[in-house]
């Protein structure tokens, strides 16, 4: 069939397309030839994968097994502190965070929290204190967190940090908290959840010795 003038085309678009089908079309054994190559291929490929799909099964069981955070799931850990007007003071020189709230007494008292309080980063850092020394311990650091501040702390309160693990992957040394920091009255100051990693750092110790 032969191909119509440019201006016929525009008029009858279907045909057009339907004469370039017929002209362009390949030969059937080409067609043949060709389903038959991509079914040889992926048969192939099936082949391989059900060859290595035991030995990554494996090595995912293995994986799940030598997960180091698995015997700290459900356990809780502690820790109580008092910040004082010295760790305020190096707070604010390490930060550059002179907000008056934390460092003027006289303007701090006409406040509404009626006197000195501690920074967001000073209540939260208990916790770092928990997730380094304690749950899940040395080598973790903080992926993410999700914190509401639900009480201001004031300078020389007593407060206490909680962490419980509350899910553990089975694939990575990735842990999920559930965080609280409360006062002296079981008051909630902190309350949110995060997500830790840690570094295998007791095993890469022993490698190096």
């Amino acid at each position: 069939m032969a191909l119509r003038p440019r201006c016929e085309r525009r008029r009858h678009p279907d045909q057009c397309r339907a004469a370039l089908r017929l002209r362009f079309r390949a030969p059937a054994r080409f067609r043949d030839a060709f389903r038959a190559d991509r079914a040889d291929r992926a048969g192939a490929y099936h082949a391989a994968l059900r060859e290595v799909a035991p030995a990554l099964a494996e090595a995912v069981a293995r994986a799940r097994q030598a997960s180091p955070l698995d015997a700290f799931a459900g356990r809780r850990g502690f820790f109580r502190q008092a910040s004082g007007p010295r760790d305020v003071e190096i707070f604010s020189e390490m930060t550059g965070d002179r907000n008056l709230l934390h460092t003027d007494p006289v303007l701090a008292a006409r406040a509404p929290f009626g006197g000195l309080i501690v920074r967001g980063g000073v209540t939260s850092g208990l916790l770092n204190a928990v997730v380094a020394e304690d749950l899940p311990g040395p080598g973790s650091v903080f992926l993410g967190v999700e914190w509401r501040f639900m009480k201001a702390v004031q300078v020389g309160e007593e407060i206490t940090a909680e962490v419980e693990v509350t899910t553990v992957r089975d694939d990575k040394p990735v842990a999920t908290l559930r965080t609280t920091v409360r006062d002296a009255r079981s008051a909630a100051c902190l309350t949110g959840t995060a997500v830790t990693w840690t570094a295998p750092l007791r095993e890469a110790g022993r490698r190096s010795g």
